[in-house]
């Protein structure tokens, strides 16, 4: 699976999600996890034995927190892929701090250099949220660069990649930004159907900044643009609903 660098507790905080039923080892510095994380997870509903796959899992959050609502209903086999070692490390310490480590493989490598243990292997669910920055200033961070310029693999080899690693009839979602909507329009088209759009506004009149995107490969029905979710209040608080699944763990369902 992945060769374990040495962990040191001085380098990373540890961090409440879900109101605390769920604490996260992050790295100090460089690439933290956000709400986009949450709201991802909080879309993935599997049934009990189901196998998920989280492409570009960074410390593991979207797993961790899919697990922490999901596995005491029914057992989940969740697969945490992540390019960089350190971050892979991680997620795995994330696993045994909140008790779900039976249930989640951390898996280290670049996606052109998937072993065949893992290509020749599908999902019933591949969540993803992808990296998308394509500004030529770096970070001066190693970890929070590559995980906003994926050296190698470009948005669509991102998704062909997620796409392939579906069972027929598996569920691919999503958490992008609008600018990348039409990319992967053209890269699942014939391929993944009854698309669901559904936008994270900032605020009421506002513009989205995020789309979380749902859909089964195979399927042929048309795509739906759904009202979404208002994330703010006018005072930036946030509103009811968005914070009942940052706060509370609830479900989010794309109908």
């Amino acid at each position: 699976m992945i060769d374990r660098p040495e962990f040191s507790i001085s380098d990373v905080t540890c961090d409440s999600f879900l109101g605390g039923r769920a604490k996260l080892y992050q790295p100090r510095e460089g690439y933290r996890a956000g709400i986009d994380a949450v709201f991802l997870s909080a879309c993935v509903h599997p049934l009990q034995g189901q196998s998920i796959l989280d492409v570009g899992a960074g410390v593991g959050t979207a797993s961790i927190l899919l697990l922490v609502r999901e596995v005491t209903k029914h057992p989940l086999y969740v697969y945490a892929l992540e390019k960089e070692k350190e971050l892979s490390e991680i997620s795995y310490q994330n696993s045994l701090l909140n008790n779900v480590a039976p249930f989640l493989t951390s898996i280290s490598c670049d996606l052109k250099e998937a072993s065949s243990e893992l290509t020749q292997k599908s999902f019933d669910h591949v969540m993803t949220n992808p990296p998308f920055f394509d500004g030529t200033t770096l970070s001066p961070n190693r970890l929070k660069a590559e995980a906003n310029h994926p050296s190698t693999v470009s948005f669509e080899d991102w998704i062909d990649f997620c796409i392939k690693r579906l069972k027929s009839s598996g569920t691919l979602t999503l958490i992008i930004p609008p600018e990348r909507f039409s990319s992967f329009l053209k890269t699942s088209e014939g391929r993944v159907g009854g698309i669901l759009v559904y936008p994270l506004w900032q605020r009421a009149e506002t513009y989205a900044k995020r789309l979380l995107i749902q859909g089964i490969k195979g399927r042929k029905t048309p795509l739906k643009l759904l009202n979404g979710l208002v994330l703010h209040e006018h005072n930036r608080s946030f509103t009811q609903k968005a914070h009942a699944i940052l706060w509370e763990g609830q479900a989010l369902n794309l109908h």
